[in-house]
C-alpha cells in the first residue's frame, strides 16, 4: 500500500501544469491528505516530506508458549518469546534475543503450511537504541518465502514491542532490506516508509 500511495501522490504533483499551481502544491505537501482503499482496508494518508504514512488499526498481539511447531523452523536458537493474532491465516510472532543475527536463521520452507497457516515475523530489538526493531517477514504458505518490505506486519509488531508516541525505526532484514517507520497516534497505528523509482517499478 506504501507503494500505491507513492504513486497516487506522485501523479498528483506531476499532473499540475501551471507553474504557479505547482509551487502552492509542493508548499501544501506536508498537509497532502488521501484515503486510500486496498483489500477491503481503508487507510488515511499524508505525507511528510519524503515519508509516506499510512494509519491502520493496531492488529493485537496474544502471547504464549512457543508452539510444538517451532522445531520445523530448525532455528539454531530458543525463541524468548511467540505471539498470534486471533485469526487462523493472520500472523505469528517469533522474538530472538537482541545478540542474534536474524539474517543468519533460515527461511522456513513451504511444508511450514502444515502447522500453521500465519505468516511468520522473526524480530529482535537493538541492542544499543530500543527504537530501533529489526524484522523479517515468510508467507511461503502463500507463495511468498521471504517479503522485502511488509508494511501491513508493523501493525502487529507495533503491539508486540508496545510501540508508544515515540517514533520507531523497523529496519526488515530482508535480501534487499526494507526501511519503515512506525507511530502511535491515538488509537491507530501510523506506519511509514519511503518509496523510490528505481527504473522499473517502485521500491518501499
Amino acid at each position: 500500500m506504501l507503494s500505491a500511495a507513492y504513486c497516487i501522490k506522485n501523479q498528483i504533483f506531476t499532473s499540475e501544469s501551471s507553474t504557479e499551481t505547482a509551487n502552492a502544491t509542493n508548499s501544501n505537501r506536508k498537509n497532502l491528505q488521501l484515503y486510500l482503499s486496498m483489500s477491503n482496508c481503508v487507510s488515511d494518508v499524508t505525507l511528510d516530506d519524503e515519508i509516506i504514512w499510512l494509519e491502520f488499526e493496531e492488529i493485537v498481539c496474544d502471547f504464549q508458549d512457543p508452539p510444538i511447531w517451532l522445531k520445523q523452523l530448525d532455528l539454531p536458537n530458543q525463541p524468548l518469546r511467540y505471539a498470534q493474532t486471533a485469526a487462523n491465516n493472520g500472523y505469528c510472532v517469533v522474538q530472538f534475543d537482541d545478540n542474534i543475527d536474524l539474517k543468519r536463521l533460515n527461511a522456513p520452507k513451504e511444508t511450514i503450511g502444515q502447522f500453521t497457516q500465519r505468516a511468520i515475523i522473526y524480530t529482535s530489538q537493538s541492542s544499543s537504541d530500543k527504537n530501533t526493531v529489526f524484522f523479517r517477514y515468510f508467507a511461503p504458505q502463500y507463495g511468498n518465502p521471504e517479503d522485502t518490505a511488509t508494511g501491513s506486519a508493523i501493525r502487529v509488531l507495533a503491539n508486540f514491542w508496545k510501540i508508544k508516541h515515540q517514533r520507531v525505526t523497523l529496519k526488515q532484514l530482508s535480501p534487499n532490506g526494507g526501511l519503515l517507520f512506525a507511530e502511535r497516534k491515538n488509537k491507530t497505528i501510523r506506519v511509514g516508509g519511503i518509496c523510490r523509482w528505481d527504473g522499473n517499478y517502485y521500491e518501499e
